[in-house]
């Protein structure tokens, strides 16, 4: 599924170079670049164009400045090339998790939740307790974990 990013691009800032880029590949027409916190216009003399979405690469009208007290920041918004996935029948998940690494994805509580969540960062985190868990997992990537008991209801 794809993902809106926001990040610093790669790319010297030395007064000349105008060429940065992004971490990953992004969908063409949906950059937005920021310098020092201000949305630019791509269409205007300090401007940017997307230059090669495939390698994530934008180029910017104007470089940006470095000066002895904060040289200029460059930011781009974007929507990174990750393929779209087809409607997924959700199924409803019953049962008690009793191992977890990493748990990634979406839990959307249609009946009951219980435990607590202990958050390790953005989008991650693990469940802390070990109570019975009710609901509707709509996988937006990867689920690693095993539930050890599975019962009907």
């Amino acid at each position: 599924m794809p993902v809106p990013r926001f990040e610093v691009p790669s790319g010297v800032i030395d007064g000349v170079n105008t060429v940065f880029n992004v971490s990953v590949p992004y969908r063409p027409g949906t950059t937005a670049v920021f310098l020092n916190g201000l949305l630019l216009e791509p269409t205007l003399l300090d401007g940017w164009t997307e230059t090669n979405p495939a390698t994530g690469e934008i180029t910017l009208k104007e470089p940006p400045r470095v000066t002895k007290v904060c040289p200029d920041v460059v930011q781009v918004f974007f929507i990174d090339t990750s393929p779209v996935l087809p409607e997924t029948v959700v199924v409803r998940l019953h049962g008690r998790l009793r191992a977890v690494d990493e748990l990634e994805g979406r839990l959307i509580a249609k009946n009951l939740l219980q435990g607590s969540v202990e958050a390790l960062g953005s989008l991650e985190a693990r469940l802390t307790t070990m109570t019975p868990l009710r609901g509707e997992l709509e996988d937006q990537g990867e689920l690693h974990g095993r539930v050890r008991a599975v019962c009907g209801g």
